[in-house]
């Protein structure tokens, strides 16, 4: 188990340069958790938009003179990243996905040479930070690309260099004119560190889909900006070191583990018939597939979304994860539930997993909600008990009004919300929203529910009459 903990660099700084003073970390963890801008001047949050169908890739091999040339042949790269076949970028887009999007027809071409050392193409921005101009190299070697690259059929323009620049890999976007055509790239850029493991590549490629990073919480750890801690149950989560349930692929080292739920909900791979929707007083128990691999059974689930007080801006939601396919192989920490709080105003890690008792670290035992464990949060009406894991899913008791004392009844009087007044007419409700040690009041007749319950509760006879549980 590794952990990385580090401040939130997309975010760091923001409040303090225009407030002229430094401000304390938890003033500023308090700013970055809450609704809306910070500023005026702060760019928009990103985006998640769809992902659906081919997303092509031509990919141009770089040379710069200060370093070895032409260090990995062509079909090295065609197995990194176009090849339909296990573990190429293409191979776990297509698993990611369920078959929804891969980038089928991507082409890799070079090596081409630039004249000047790497340093050369570096310039300092407005915020005097030196930034490496991947524009100003792909312009360069366009001369020795256009007779053999058409560029019309590809969605992005990706450059592997033979030497580091900025940092293991990025993207952007630009605009070029290229083959007669005006059009807008995706620009992925990637050097010899991240090159040498699939991860980072299928990393850059979410990016160009508004997908952000994902974390542990944030927390003030003492310095100006709150910090974090990476999540290895995300590829956009960050994190640089390999797994330790098993070695590195042999050629292209470090595997990429499956993208978050809510990540893929919002690029269309998971439908909405796979994503459970808690309504604005609802309770329930649900069953959960995998996330990698799923089977697809009828009547479960991919996701389950809990607005908090109604927002579509925040929200908690709840996936399974286990050891199949690349989660398997990536070696995701653990066998369990996640839990993820999402914030969609901040800039970047807007899905956090919940920990339990404040615990900053994702990757352990904190960030993995096993059978008979409930995650309550009393502040937004939110609660989440798991009942029970096996290989194919979980068993998760949901509700968004717990309370201590639950009524329950069997008759459907339109809204209900556990109160006497307006019962839960199932016991599977019920027991969904009560607090661990809290009473179900059951009132007279049967509930031919066949539950498993795992949650410590009294269950309590309402007046007269007999109660009768399960068929």
């Amino acid at each position: 188990m590794y952990t990385t903990i580090h401040p939130p660099r997309a975010l760091a700084g923001r409040a303090t340069a225009r407030a002229g003073r430094s401000l304390s970390a938890a003033i500023l963890l308090a700013a970055l958790l809450a609704p809306g801008k910070l500023g005026a001047a702060d760019p928009p949050p990103p985006v998640i938009v769809p992902a659906l169908g081919a997303f092509p890739i031509v990919v141009l091999l770089i040379n710069f003179p200060d370093a070895p040339a032409s260090p990995k042949p062509v079909s090295y790269f065609n197995g990194l990243i176009a090849s339909p076949d296990y573990p190429s970028a293409n191979h776990w887009c297509r698993e990611n996905s369920y078959g929804n999007m891969d980038i089928d027809g991507s082409q890799i071409f070079g090596w081409y040479s630039v004249s000047h050392p790497h340093s050369y193409y570096y310039f300092t921005n407005n915020e005097g930070k030196l930034v490496f101009n991947m524009d100003q190299v792909i312009a360069e070697v366009l001369p020795q690309v256009d007779p053999v690259v058409d560029f019309r059929p590809f969605a992005s323009i990706a450059a592997m260099f033979n030497c580091e620049v900025a940092s293991a890999g990025f993207s952007y976007g630009s605009v070029w004119t290229l083959d007669g055509q005006r059009k807008a790239y995706q620009m992925i850029g990637v050097g010899p560190w991240g090159w040498q493991r699939q991860d980072v590549v299928t990393h850059e490629i979410l990016h160009q889909f508004g997908v952000n990073h994902s974390g542990g919480p944030f927390y003030d750890c003492g310095q100006t900006n709150p910090c974090f801690v990476d999540s290895r149950w995300d590829r956009m989560g960050g994190g640089t070191e390999c797994p330790e349930r098993f070695a590195p692929d042999p050629v292209y080292g470090c595997l990429g583990a499956h993208t978050i739920a809510w990540h893929k909900h919002d690029m269309g791979w998971i439908t909405p018939s796979r994503a459970y929707q808690l309504g604005a007083s609802q309770a329930g128990i649900i069953a959960l597939e995998r996330l990698a691999l799923p089977p697809m059974a009828a009547g479960t689930y991919a996701l389950a979304r809990m607005p908090v007080f109604g927002s579509t801006e925040q929200f908690y939601t709840v996936e399974y994860r286990n050891w199949h396919g690349y989660d398997g192989l990536a070696a995701v920490p653990g066998e369990a539930v996640i839990i993820h709080n999402v914030r969609k105003w901040l800039l970047d890690r807007q899905a956090q997993v919940v920990t339990h008792e404040g615990i900053h670290d994702p990757n352990g035992p904190a960030g993995m909600w096993l059978p008979g464990q409930t995650m309550t949060d009393d502040s937004v009406g939110a609660i989440v008990h798991v009942e029970s894991i096996g290989d194919a899913q979980a068993i998760v008791a949901l509700s968004n009004q717990p309370r201590d004392v639950v009524a329950v009844d069997r008759v459907w009087n339109g809204f209900e919300n556990g109160v006497p007044g307006t019962p839960w007419n199932t016991l599977a409700e019920g027991y969904a929203s009560v607090h661990r040690g809290g009473r179900v009041i059951l009132q007279a007749g049967a509930y031919p529910e066949n539950l498993r319950l795992t949650k410590p509760c009294t269950l309590d006879r309402g007046g007269a009459g007999s109660v009768l549980l399960g068929d």
